[in-house]
């Protein structure tokens, strides 16, 4: 399986639960920051992103990526759960 970031940016009237309940259904799924998640699928970024906008109104922005990290080049202030979610999956 494949790690993978997404980011999205809602506003008012979108379906923020059916969103976030679509992103919490991948594997291993974990929040990183207000609207950002780390999970794991075999499924491609493009087939991902055509489902989590099945969820949000046309023209909001969202992206999912596959996140890959070279050993040791990260840096930044998250809680531990992320941290070993991150060595866990990503290395």
């Amino acid at each position: 399986m494949k790690a993978y970031m997404v980011i999205y940016d809602l506003q008012a009237g979108d379906d923020y639960n059916a969103l976030v309940d679509a992103i919490e259904s991948k594997s291993n799924s974990i929040k990183v920051l207000e609207s950002t998640y780390l999970f794991r699928s075999n499924y491609s970024a493009s087939l991902l992103n055509d489902e989590f906008r099945e969820h949000i109104k046309p023209g909001r922005n969202i992206i999912v990526f596959e996140f890959k990290a070279v050993q040791g080049e990260r840096n930044g202030w998250l809680d531990k759960g992320i941290w070993n979610w991150l060595e866990s999956y990503v290395g």
